[in-house]
């Protein structure tokens, strides 16, 4: 696909065969209001504060302490902080690259295997409760369920897939940490860490005799039964995830709830919020370059951002 402007002789050849270019549109945003991480930059106290509580009572299982005992001590963690996630794709790497790299002593890919299911199981424990992975998906439905509404109701005004306006694909950019929260609000996570290359595909297709709009969910490919059937209509879907479909306001004002006040995190909160509003103030005012050109302060402060935001791209 390629995501800059194609080269002369291909738009060249495009014009000979009456084809055209298309650039790909790519959607990034600010660390703060990434939704495909859950609680990036510890933006959502509330979430922060469940996911320690939730994690602090999965640790204390037989398995994850003989685990730390026998084999993340031997890797240097000290007791009671063990990083299984940081542990689990470090050896990973050092296993896929062969004999370029050498596993520490002990270590083999059953090990791996093993912290990967330990891995599994701490997060599926987290956001597997229904007001963690509400915190952590809500927002991403919200997008997901907004832009199914939008295409059945651009298509209902007899536009066709293909214009302007109407997208046929959107492709969310996450990591293995983005899957486990959503196949967990989906009801299908199995606690299996997903291997490299996941992906979900939430798929809206209508019916050509009766016109009903229907969605059906995959994950690696493979067909995933929700409710009665692979296949579902669009308004039955929203109602099985009506739970968990939250607008950016709503996310914020949950946030802040304290059902266990923690001054530091709302404090910090409150800090992020008020370095968002005053990056918006700014983004509205254009700064003079000194030069008698002017330059908007939003694009500025993006332009200096080197802090490897997550992609979402929109095609």
């Amino acid at each position: 696909l390629g995501l800059s402007p194609p080269p002369p002789e291909a738009a060249a050849t495009g014009a000979r065969n009456n084809t055209k270019a298309t650039r790909i549109p790519i959607a990034t945003c600010d660390i703060r209001e990434e939704i495909l991480v859950p609680d990036s930059g510890h933006g959502c106290p509330a979430l922060t504060r469940l996911t320690r509580q939730l994690g602090a009572e999965a640790r204390q299982s037989t398995k994850i302490i003989k685990a730390e005992r026998e084999i993340m001590r031997g890797l240097g963690y000290p007791k009671g902080n063990a990083k299984w996630a940081q542990a689990r794709e470090v050896l990973t790497c050092y296993l896929l690259q062969g004999d370029s790299l050498q596993l520490p002593d002990g270590i083999t890919s059953n090990t791996i295997d093993r912290l990967g299911a330990i891995n599994g199981f701490l997060w599926g424990t987290q956001y597997g409760d229904m007001d963690c992975g509400r915190l952590a998906t809500g927002r991403i439905f919200s997008e997901v369920f907004d832009d199914m509404y939008s295409i059945v109701d651009d298509c209902g005004d007899g536009e066709e897939e293909g214009e302007e306006g109407l997208s046929r694909l959107s492709v969310y950019a996450g990591h293995d940490s983005t899957l486990v929260p959503i196949l967990s609000a989906l009801g299908i996570y199995d606690g299996s860490w997903p291997p490299y290359a996941s992906n979900i595909v939430i798929e809206l297709a209508q019916d050509v005799k009766t016109s009903e709009y229907y969605v059906r969910v995959l994950y690696n490919n493979s067909e995933q039964l929700l409710m009665d059937g692979f296949w579902n209509t669009l308004d039955e879907f929203r109602d099985y995830m009506s739970y968990f479909i939250l607008t950016q306001d709503a996310w914020h004002q949950e946030c802040a709830r304290s059902g266990a006040p923690n001054d530091d995190l709302l404090d910090e909160y409150a800090a992020l919020l008020a370095m968002q509003t005053a990056a918006v103030s700014g983004s509205e005012t254009a700064n003079s370059n000194g030069d008698g050109t002017t330059r908007d302060a939003g694009a500025a402060a993006a332009d200096d951002d080197d802090s490897g935001d997550e992609l979402k791209d929109t095609l």
